[in-house]
C-alpha cells in the first residue's frame, strides 16, 4: 500500500483575470508548486478561458 502523505500535490491557487496567468507561475514555480488552479474573481475580465487554459496547458509559462 502506497503512502497517501508521498501522494499528495501541492499546489496554489493563481489569478487569471489580469492575463498574467502564465507570467505568475513563472515567478513562483521554483517554490516546489506541483499544480495550479487559476482563478477568476467575480469576473474573467474578459478574458478567453479556454485560450488561457491552453497556453497553460502547453507550458507557456516555462523560460
Amino acid at each position: 500500500m502506497s503512502n497517501p502523505a508521498k501522494s499528495i500535490r501541492i499546489g496554489t491557487m493563481i489569478s487569471g483575470t489580469d492575463g498574467k496567468a502564465a507570467e505568475n507561475i513563472s515567478k513562483i514555480v521554483h517554490h516546489g508548486f506541483e499544480s495550479f488552479e487559476p482563478y477568476f474573481w467575480q469576473t474573467t475580465g474578459g478574458r478567453d478561458t479556454a485560450r488561457t487554459g491552453q497556453a497553460l496547458a502547453r507550458g507557456d509559462w516555462r523560460s
